[in-house]
C-alpha cells in the first residue's frame, strides 16, 4: 500500500499519462481506504488526505488558489504588523500559499476535526506566528441542525438528521483573541457561509477595515439579493471587487457603485450549480493603490501562462 500511495503522489505532479494512470490508482484506493499522503505547496510539503482533491485541481489549473499568496504579500509591505484570517483553513494549504509569499501572522480557523488535526502537524512546518482556532465560522452565533460532512477534502454543513452544530461569529474569535490586531486581510472559504459571514460583519469591516477575499458562487443562496450586502460594503468603505475565476485567472473588476455590473456578476455565475463560481477580493477606498496592484499581477500571471505579450497599458500599473 505504501509503494502505490508514493505512486499516486508522484503522478498528481507528473506527465499527463502517468497522472491519468495515477488518477484511476487514487480512486480505486480511495475507494477502500484515505491513507495520508505529501503534497508539496509552495515552499512547504504538507500532510492531507489521499481523497483530497487539491492536488488534482493545481494540477488542471497553475493558477488555482496562487492568487492569494501574492494578495497577502502586496498587504503585508503595506501592513507589516497585519494579521491574516483564514476562515475555513482546511489542512493549511491557504497558509502554506501566503507563508510562501510572505511572513504575514497568520490566524487559521477550522471546524472539521480531521481537517484541523492535520492543520495541527502542518501548522508546525510554516514558521513563527501561526495561530489556531477550532471553530465553525457562520454569520451569526447559533445551534444548527445537522452535521458537516467532508469530501474530496472540503467539509460543508449538510442540514439532514438530528445533530446539532454551534457556529460562533469572527467577532466572537477576535474577542477572545485581542492580541491578534490588526487585521489586514481576510479569506473565507466555508463552502456556504461565505456570503452571510461579509454581510453579518459590515460594521466589523467598517470598523477594522481588512481587505476580504471570499467564494461567490450564487448556487448555494437561491433566492438571495446580493446586491444588500454589495451596498453595504460600499458604506462600509469598501469600492473595487477583483474577480477571478475559481480555477484561479482573472477575469474583471467591478466599482461597488455600479449596480449593472454588481448584477451581471451574480448572473455570470448563476445555473452552474458548484461547477463555476468566482473568488472575489473586495478593497477599502483607502487600499485602492493595493487593488491597482493586484489586478496587473494577476493579469501579468495570466499572460505569463498562456504566453503572451502584456498589453502596453498594464506599464502603467507597474509598481
Amino acid at each position: 500500500m505504501a509503494e502505490l500511495v508514493r505512486l499516486i503522489e508522484l503522478g498528481t505532479t507528473s506527465v499527463p499519462l502517468v497522472g491519468g494512470v495515477c488518477s484511476r490508482l487514487r480512486r480505486m484506493v480511495v475507494a477502500t481506504a484515505d491513507p495520508l499522503v505529501r503534497f508539496k505547496i509552495g515552499r512547504f510539503e504538507l500532510l492531507l488526505p489521499l481523497a483530497h482533491r487539491l492536488p488534482l485541481y493545481r494540477r488542471a489549473h497553475p493558477l488555482y488558489d496562487a492568487a492569494i499568496g501574492r494578495l497577502a504579500a502586496l498587504v503585508h509591505e503595506k501592513y507589516p504588523p497585519a494579521f491574516v484570517v483564514d476562515i475555513g483553513a482546511n489542512v493549511g494549504d491557504t497558509a502554506a500559499i501566503i507563508r510562501s509569499e510572505s511572513p504575514a501572522p497568520l490566524l487559521c480557523i477550522e471546524g472539521d476535526e480531521r481537517f484541523f488535526a492535520l492543520l495541527e502537524q502542518n501548522a508546525r512546518g510554516l514558521g513563527p506566528a501561526v495561530h489556531l482556532e477550532k471553530a465553525l465560522v457562520g454569520g451569526a452565533a447559533d445551534t444548527v441542525t445537522g452535521s458537516l460532512q467532508s469530501r474530496n477534502g472540503t467539509a460543508r454543513v449538510v442540514s439532514s438528521g438530528s445533530g446539532s452544530i454551534t457556529l460562533i461569529t469572527l467577532e466572537q474569535i477576535l474577542d477572545r483573541n485581542p492580541n491578534l490586531r490588526p487585521l489586514g486581510l481576510v479569506k473565507i472559504d466555508t463552502d456556504g457561509f461565505d456570503c452571510p459571514i461579509v454581510e453579518s460583519n459590515l460594521g466589523l469591516w467598517e470598523k477594522l477595515g481588512p481587505v476580504l477575499f471570499f467564494e461567490y458562487d450564487p448556487a448555494f443562496y437561491p433566492g438571495w439579493d446580493p446586491l444588500p450586502m454589495w451596498e453595504g460594503l460600499a458604506r462600509a468603505g469598501y469600492e473595487q471587487v477583483l474577480v477571478l475565476e475559481n480555477t484561479g485567472e482573472y477575469t474583471l473588476t467591478v466599482n461597488l457603485h455600479d449596480r449593472l455590473s454588481l448584477e451581471d456578476l451574480h448572473a455570470r455565475y448563476m445555473g452552474w450549480s458548484h461547477g463555476r463560481y468566482a473568488d472575489v477580493a473586495v478593497f477599502p477606498v483607502r487600499d485602492a493603490d493595493l487593488a491597482g496592484y493586484f489586478r496587473v499581477g494577476e493579469q501579468r500571471a495570466w499572460f505569463e501562462l498562456r504566453g503572451v505579450d502584456s498589453p502596453p497599458w498594464m506599464a502603467t500599473g507597474t509598481r
